[in-house]
């Protein structure tokens, strides 16, 4: 008697669990149409941001990516990697960027760094997608929007007053958009670690067209004159460009006090 009602309890589970399976398998009809026939590969991304409003739109998205298959890229300009957007109805690529390549191969990665914006068409209900592959692909043509360069900048109005500066500009579609100081100064005001917004539409650095300056160094008084002064900007240290991308540039400027009894070491990013 125990014995038949034991075959029959098990008996009823199979049943509903395989009335279960074919929901699973129609879950796939959500998958959105294949993009592109010639990628192999691709994983669906999810931002770290809702994008139901407004204010999402054209926001940077800067994630990790661990690919589960192998990836062709050689390097940060020759790679098989596309993203792409779903809106229910049609696919928009994405101008993208990658860094922090991590490699398996001179020519394979499993991870990397993606930026990318968010389009103007979403809404809350687009997807988004990484397309990758394991062999070659075409390198990616998209325009580039930013740069960073080292540039240098000394305006001397009348004898003894000049100001001078060292700096990192960034420029967007050709446009001068800030001025990170290196060295210099303005009127004995030291510049390193200074961020100046350029206050017009200009393609090149002037002391009449700043905007705003905001200064990311730490100083402290020793005594009531100026020499008394220690700054952790007051010498540079060292400088170097990390990233310079399509839709991102990051850059590190590292300067110290006189003394080196304090130092700092700023990373910047700027995003499209």
């Amino acid at each position: 008697m125990n014995t038949k009602k034991v075959s029959m309890v098990f008996f009823t589970i199979v049943l509903l669990f395989s009335s279960i399976l074919p929901i699973s398998v129609l879950s796939d009809s959500n998958q959105p149409p294949i993009w592109n026939e010639e990628w192999s590969n691709y994983q669906e991304i999810f931002l770290p941001i809702p994008t139901e409003d407004s204010f999402a739109i054209y926001q940077p998205i800067d994630i990790q990516i661990n690919f589960d298959h192998s990836c062709w890229a050689k390097n940060k300009q020759e790679h098989s990697i596309r993203v792409v957007c779903w809106d229910e109805n049609i696919w928009h690529e994405l101008e993208s960027q990658i860094y922090d390549l991590e490699f398996t191969d001179s020519s394979h990665i499993n991870k990397c760094n993606l930026v990318f914006l968010v389009p103007e068409i979403a809404d809350g209900k687009e997807r988004y997608f990484v397309y990758y592959d394991n062999n070659e692909k075409t390198m990616p043509n998209y325009i580039n929007h930013v740069d960073v360069e080292d540039s240098y900048y000394y305006y001397e109005p009348i004898s003894g007053i000049s100001a001078e500066l060292c700096y990192y500009g960034i420029t967007e579609n050709d446009f001068l958009i800030y001025g990170i100081g290196q060295s210099g100064d303005v009127l004995n005001r030291r510049l390193s670690q200074a961020i100046i917004k350029n206050g017009q539409r200009t393609k090149s650095f002037d002391i009449s067209n700043i905007g705003q300056i905001a200064v990311y160094s730490f100083s402290y008084q020793t005594g009531t004159k100026d020499e008394d002064d220690v700054s952790s900007d007051q010498e540079l240290i060292s400088k170097k460009i990390i990233v310079d991308g399509n839709l991102m540039v990051e850059f590190g400027i590292v300067t110290k006090s006189f003394g080196g009894e304090i130092r700092t070491t700023n990373i910047y990013k700027y995003y499209y």
